[in-house]
């Protein structure tokens, strides 16, 4: 009983100094948004919009062309937000939200993106 108690205060303590590591996260800024288009997008020649693991594809290509790092995209639709049509511009009624850091915000507002 008294080795078990001994194993469990040492597991305990493990996790407690594997979670008070003094790394530094940049604060996430304001959410950025972009209405998703049938292929007007920036990423649209890279990237297949119907792809399972899309996220997290967007989240390497966003990260590849403009050197930051960013929270994990995420896609959300928005009822009232798509068009009837399959043109290169009309919107899909998806929205990509991403939160890129405080004051690097500019590289994704170049993209298209727009504070959302």
């Amino acid at each position: 009983m008294r080795k078990g108690l001994l194993l469990l205060l040492t597991g305990f303590m493990l996790v407690n100094v594997s979670c008070n590591n003094d790394e530094q996260i940049e604060p996430l800024g304001d959410t950025l948004v972009m209405d998703e288009t049938q292929c007007n997008n920036p990423w649209s020649q890279d990237i297949d919009r119907s792809s399972a693991n899309f996220q997290a594809e967007l989240d390497a290509w966003l990260e590849a062309k403009t050197g930051i790092t960013i929270a994990t995209p995420f896609r959300k639709s928005v009822a009232g937000k798509a068009q009837n049509c399959l043109e290169c511009g009309c919107r899909t009624g998806n929205v990509i939200h991403i939160w890129p850091p405080n004051g690097k915000q500019q590289k994704f507002i170049a993209m298209g993106f727009k504070k959302g």
